[in-house]
């Protein structure tokens, strides 16, 4: 009878235990999920070495780690940064759940270990691998942690798109550089998202029997590897091959391997990028910024959470690529070698105000984006009229005033020239070269409508902010600042841009302007030699 009693206590404490841890499980299960915290469990989809670090170390993983990043504090302070970077990631491999740590060390790569190295190119590398260590593994093994497509998110955003660093320009020039070998001028993503993005979606679409195999070798290209390497060595499809394929068959190849290569090299998939390009306008992926922008939404898509952070970034990357939305290459006068302009892209600014609505809203109506939007509509309304695109500086313009409607506001001309006359007061280099070249690039519109008063206008326009801004550099000494090139240094550099692109689009326009150009500076040389024989 004992017996059976202590048999029944002990079933009876063995139930309220196992209740009891039931309890406590399911309540910090729910804490886990309320606070974004993970287990470390087993990963879906993880490489061999990860699931060889987590079944076989067990609980012994997070000892390892910390004797890892006690190796890598001690290797910081002695600046051997090169094998910090292998302890990072074998740091990420033994806790890949433990995404607060990963953040953490692209960080301190991205930020503080960058700085301390004089070349620019050594500052790329350790910007790079902060990048690679969250957009390669970390989020391979978390695809559902918010803060770290916000973290990348804003390497892109603040490292290489702000001038935070003064490397910056050597890092968008880079950017674009190598984005420019992966990436046509003017990709075509609606062909692109359909194509395959790995080795294996290519296999299944050109199987070993396909026809385009036969080809292919019969150019001496003997399997998807060989064809992959001589395609990224190149940039392009070998001219025998385009022969050997035909048109319509290589420019499906060549989209194939581009579209392979920009999601192997930056994880980008070109379906999210033609979502993103019909959201917001036509993008230049080639920016620091665009960069942002993808993993910024990608943030609140995969987690299917909207997030403040993520929506400032987005929205304040779309004010950036408005007044430097457009990568143009030129070639220095003095040695010929590439140089990095960035262009406006007014076609931005309508739906960056809309996100600044929408992150506005995500914030509980914060007052700070509602006042980043007026700002920025008042500088969206300047540069749309600049470029003489009236009927949406208008539009934008009564956003202005229905937004900020304690102000009273004349009309759209005066408002320009309070605006322009205020920005010449405090506005930066780039703003006035970009105001400058703006007016220059409408007036040879203009020329092409063979609207004469226009011209003149829009030329006399550039000349005056140009002259304006020269004479507040000179004229006080507490006003001194960057000068401009010379006015018919920057015209020409307009022209020769503005013609290269409508030779591509209307030859025949182009050839118009180019002879209207030409009348206009045998008129004004003949106007000089008449002016000096006086």
């Amino acid at each position: 009878m004992k017996k059976l009693l202590k048999y029944t206590i002990a079933t009876a404490i063995t139930l309220v235990i196992l209740f009891s841890i039931a309890f406590t499980q399911k309540k910090m299960d729910s804490q886990i999920k309320d606070h974004e915290l993970f287990f470390t469990g087993q990963i879906d989809n993880a490489p061999p070495m990860v699931v060889f670090t987590t079944m076989a170390l067990g609980s012994f993983r997070g000892l390892v780690a910390d004797l890892l990043w006690l190796r890598a504090a001690s290797l910081q302070e002695s600046k051997n940064y090169y094998e910090m970077a292998q302890l990072a990631s074998w740091i990420t491999k033994l806790q890949p759940r433990f995404a607060t740590a990963t953040a953490y060390l692209a960080w301190n790569m991205a930020y503080n270990i960058s700085v301390t190295c004089s070349l620019w190119e050594d500052r790329w590398y350790w910007v790079w691998e902060g990048i690679r260590l969250i957009r390669d593994e970390a989020l391979l093994y978390n695809p559902d942690d918010q803060r770290l497509y916000w973290e990348l998110a804003v390497i892109f955003q603040q490292k290489m798109g702000n001038v935070l660093d003064n490397a910056s320009y050597y890092y968008k020039s880079r950017l674009a550089a190598e984005m420019g070998q992966v990436l046509t001028p003017n990709p075509n993503w609606e062909m692109m998202r359909t194509m395959p993005k790995t080795k294996d979606e290519f296999m299944k679409r050109y199987p070993e029997g396909d026809d385009l195999w036969k080809d292919l070798r019969a150019e001496g290209i003997k399997d998807y590897d060989d064809l992959k390497t001589k395609f990224q060595t190149k940039g392009f499809l070998p001219n025998e091959v385009i022969a050997k394929l035909g048109n319509d068959r290589a420019l499906k190849l060549d989209t194939a391997m581009r579209n392979i290569w920009l999601y192997e090299k930056y994880r980008l998939d070109s379906a999210i990028i033609y979502d993103l390009n019909k959201e917001y306008g036509d993008i230049d992926w080639r920016l620091p910024e665009a960069q942002a922008i993808y993993w910024a939404s990608e943030g609140i898509r995969r987690t299917g959470r909207h997030n403040m952070q993520c929506a400032r970034i987005i929205a304040t990357s779309l004010q950036a690529m408005t007044v430097g939305g457009r990568v143009i290459w030129m070639k220095r006068e003095l040695d010929q070698t590439p140089m990095l302009i960035l262009e406006p892209n007014l076609d931005l600014i309508k739906s960056a105000c809309r996100t600044y609505d929408w992150a506005r809203e995500e914030a509980n109506n914060l007052e700070s984006f509602r006042t980043g939007k007026i700002n920025y509509m008042k500088t969206g309304v300047l540069h749309l009229y600049n470029f003489n695109r009236r009927k949406d500086a208008e539009e934008v313009f009564k956003m202005l005033k229905e937004t900020d409607n304690t102000v009273k506001y004349g009309s759209l001309e005066e408002f320009v020239d309070a605006e322009l006359k205020e920005k010449l007061e405090s506005a930066t280099f780039k703003e006035i070269n970009d105001i400058v070249m703006a007016y220059i690039r409408t007036a040879l519109i203009n020329y092409l409508n063979e609207d004469e008063e226009g011209v003149r206008n829009y030329e006399l326009r550039a000349m005056k902010v140009w002259n304006d801004y020269q004479n507040g550099i000179t004229g006080k000494k507490e006003k001194i600042r960057r000068g401009l090139a010379p006015y018919p240094t920057i015209r020409n550099q307009v022209v020769k841009q503005f013609l290269a692109e409508i030779e591509q689009s209307n030859p025949a326009a182009a050839a118009t302007l180019r002879a209207k150009l030409q009348t206009q500076a045998a008129e004004r040389e003949a106007e000089k030699a008449a002016e000096e024989k006086k």
